[in-house]
């Protein structure tokens, strides 16, 4: 006689409704979280007692962190509030953050050498908050189709 297992019977095809309703219930979640970030963004934003815009832009020359872990602008002794940008040797944005009272506070975005993104983060208070994106720089447009890294090099070993 053969017994008969349960998971034998069930169908867990992407037809079958469990299996529609948990992708469901993924992207959802998905969703929420990005929608979640966004909202913290603006709720990040209402912490700035003026808009963030008529803060100090700076660059990141003119800045230093101290031994309490706080950005401070050199020569001035209060924690810093405003936004920070770092610029490559082409002049192009490598860092554009924004800070309040010293921390970073609010989005956050770091680009590689050629102004690509490499990362996006959302602070609060110095804290990570939300959602952290990387992008990587192994990854390659290659006529509208993204390739990774290792169909790169398998394609330049055919080529």
């Amino acid at each position: 006689m053969v017994d008969e297992r349960p998971e034998q019977n069930s169908t867990s095809y992407p037809t079958s409704p469990n299996y529609t309703q948990r992708e469901i219930a993924t992207t959802a979640n998905l969703f929420q979280s990005k929608a979640a970030t966004e909202s913290k963004k603006k709720e990040l934003l209402e912490d700035f007692v003026k808009p963030l815009q008529s803060y100090p832009l700076v660059e990141s020359s003119m800045t230093k962190y101290e031994k309490d872990g706080l950005l401070y602008r050199e020569g001035i002794s209060t924690p810093f509030s405003g936004r920070l940008v770092e610029r490559n040797s082409l002049g192009i944005s490598t860092l554009e953050a924004s800070f309040l009272d010293g921390y970073p506070h609010g989005q956050q975005i770091r680009r590689y050498e050629d102004g690509a993104i490499s990362m996006e983060a959302v602070f609060d208070r110095g804290v990570l908050t939300g959602i952290k994106t990387r992008w990587w720089e192994e990854w390659a447009n290659k006529g509208g189709r993204i390739l990774g890294w290792r169909e790169l090099q398998r394609q330049e070993k055919l080529g």
